[in-house]
């Protein structure tokens, strides 16, 4: 049964209005967890434990809240009276070296709400615990955001760049979050008995593989699509991907109206994210094939359909486009036509070719694109794995996993009947 809360009554500030742990509130529910967390983000207070859980809120906007000098303090125990993701970060990596058990730590939230730059910054502090104080370097608001931090492990850097490539390839700008992450994440790193990092595994699942062929109206595709149309690559290097035009004139591209995003680096990712794959050991020719299957993938909704007048036959209208994917993919035009506009199907022994509209074909070339996207994004999840992975077998380990879940309908509600009950729980 639902419970009535006057204004009055929420806007009336009380003792424990500003307390770092909802459930030291007076009258735990839906209106005064909200009425508190609006008074803590006022003041530029993200973070706020609810019993084992924290709380963090999306502050739009950088905060010196994240350095070196901060992480060193969370690591003494001096601050664990404030709430902060650094001390869920320790309180696991504590697990992991007087516990000697395996630790997990679950990131959920809408759209938006900060669950891809929460993880970075919780695998950031795990790995800057577990990197030796000679390789320690300063960084203040970057760190494992911009790929460049040395942890004094090849295993822990790594890891660094799999995020910074994953994210090239699996997130892109939402209505709500220009950095989304459209596909689950499931990161286990572990740690020998003495806390130093031995190996790491990261798997990947739901990967919104329709968002290559259509974007809601203020959404853009993956972000990879638009880093290889930008200036972090030569002229010369699009002309070879046959890539002629700007990004705003792709079918592919463009849907959501915000091909061009000011708010967005495309050039400067796209540099990070080359310099990844090649920190990965992806050679310069498995960097060009990427490329060419991910313009492939651009240059087949450019792919025109016609149909016959009167029959149910389609047929593809004009070369250049069927041409240019052919050639990217290596492949013949008239097998990859054929394909999309005769398929065939197998009746017992023998195999038949069957005519299909000009819709179908559609969708069968739209089909084909989300199939080579994933194919490749699966090639590089494996590549990643293949460089911060290490037999283990011979050895102790201890792991903390991350979970990054995707976001889901009516999150906020859900999580804000949740945190009441929870409260309510502890009180009783």
């Amino acid at each position: 049964m639902r419970k009535r809360v006057a204004r009055a009554e929420c806007e009336t500030p009380t003792l424990n209005s500003l307390a770092p742990d909802l459930c030291q509130l007076t009258e735990p529910n839906a209106a005064t967890v909200l009425d508190a967390l609006k008074r803590r983000y006022l003041q530029n207070v993200i973070h706020t434990n609810c019993g084992l859980f924290c709380v963090v809120l999306n502050p739009w906007r950088g905060l010196p809240i994240y350095t070196t000098d901060l992480m060193s303090t969370y690591r003494t125990g001096v601050a664990d009276m404030y709430p902060h993701i650094y001390t869920v970060a320790q309180s696991a990596y504590d697990g992991i070296l007087r516990g000697g058990r395996n630790q997990s730590i679950l990131i959920t939230g809408e759209s938006g709400a900060g669950k891809t730059e929460n993880t970075k910054r919780i695998i950031e502090y795990v790995l800057e615990c577990s990197a030796p104080s000679s390789s320690k370097q300063q960084h203040v608001n970057g760190g494992i955001s911009n790929g460049y931090v040395d942890y004094g492990s090849s295993i822990g850097s790594d890891v660094v760049s799999s995020g910074v490539l994953l994210e090239a390839f699996g997130n892109a700008r939402t209505t709500h979050n220009n950095n989304s992450s459209r596909f689950g994440k499931f990161i286990r790193i572990e740690f020998n008995e003495h806390g130093k990092l031995q190996s790491a595994q990261i798997e990947c699942y739901l990967l919104e593989k329709s968002r290559v062929v259509n974007q809601n109206q203020g959404n853009r595709n993956f972000h990879v699509f638009y880093q290889l149309l930008s200036n972090a690559f030569s002229d010369e290097m699009r002309k070879q991907l046959l890539l002629t035009k700007p990004a705003n004139q792709y079918k592919f591209l463009n849907q959501g109206n915000v091909a061009i995003d000011k708010d967005i680096d495309d050039a400067g990712d796209g540099l990070l994210t080359s310099r990844a794959m090649d920190r990965l050991g992806i050679t310069s020719d498995e960097k060009m094939e990427v490329y060419s299957i991910v313009a492939a993938c651009l240059l087949i909704g450019e792919i025109k359909f016609g149909e016959r007048s009167g029959l149910d036959m389609s047929y593809v209208d004009g070369n250049a486009e069927i041409d240019a994917v052919t050639t990217l993919l290596g492949v013949k035009s008239s097998r990859l036509i054929e394909a999309l506009t005769q398929p065939s199907i197998k009746v017992g022994d023998k195999v038949i070719r069957k005519n299909q509209n000009m819709q179908k074909s559609v969708f069968s070339a739209a089909a084909l694109a989300k199939v080579l996207y994933e194919r490749i994004f699966r090639w590089l999840l494996d590549k990643c794995n293949e460089a911060i992975s290490e037999s283990t077998s011979m050895r102790r380990v201890i792991s903390c996993e991350f979970m990054e879940q995707r976001s889901t309908p009516r999150g906020g509600e859900v999580a804000a009947r949740g945190v009441g009950e929870y409260m309510r729980t502890q009180q009783g």
